[in-house]
């Protein structure tokens, strides 16, 4: 996005009416040149995840679902990003069963957007995936949500295949997309 388009964007969050009809910002338009850094995710991002997952979808999650998701027994990897303020600004994860995954959620604040964060946290979880001898990714998404898509097909994700009126809250289509890991196409393993 410009930058014209990023500060609209700002304007409209940042702004809550008052019982005394004047404005209140409550987000500030964070720099464009501001440091991002990456790491995994651990149990205690649970509750930031879940502000996040609310500002970013219309079917959230809750604190409980991330607990579940982030429990250190579970075979799922899960990446944070966080701004200079080493607030969370994304997260991207997936969870694994023996050597296939579901990415589950990629999450990117609405003022952070278009900056590659969902990018480098798309590679980073699969590389993770890789490492752990994962060979196929899984995932949905709307049908009308291009920018993901885009995202997705970048990572080597295809579609194959369509499921109706899947998101129940509106009605809206998913595409299923897979990954394939470069192991998976190694007829030595």
């Amino acid at each position: 996005k410009s930058e014209a388009e990023r500060k609209l964007e700002a304007k409209e969050l940042g702004k809550k009416k008052k019982a005394s009809e004047k404005e209140e910002v409550i987000f500030e338009m964070p720099p464009a040149d501001e440091q991002i850094s990456y790491r995994r995710a651990n149990e205690q991002d649970a509750a930031d995840f879940a502000r996040l997952d609310s500002l970013c979808f219309k079917s959230a999650w809750k604190e409980s679902s991330f607990h579940g998701e982030l429990d250190s027994g579970k075979n799922a990897v899960y990446i944070a990003a966080e701004n200079s303020k080493k607030e969370v600004i994304g997260f991207a994860g997936a969870a694994f069963v023996l050597d296939e995954g579901e990415v589950n959620r990629v999450a990117v604040h609405p003022l952070y957007r278009g900056r590659g964060i969902a990018d480098r946290m798309m590679t980073m979880l699969c590389e993770a995936a890789e490492s752990l001898g994962v060979v196929s990714l899984f995932l949905e998404v709307r049908e009308a949500n291009r920018s993901a898509i885009a995202l997705y097909k970048n990572h080597g994700f295809c579609v194959m295949g369509k499921r109706e009126g899947y998101y129940a809250e509106t009605g809206e289509n998913a595409l299923l997309m897979n990954w394939k890991s470069a192991r998976s196409a190694d007829p030595s393993e």
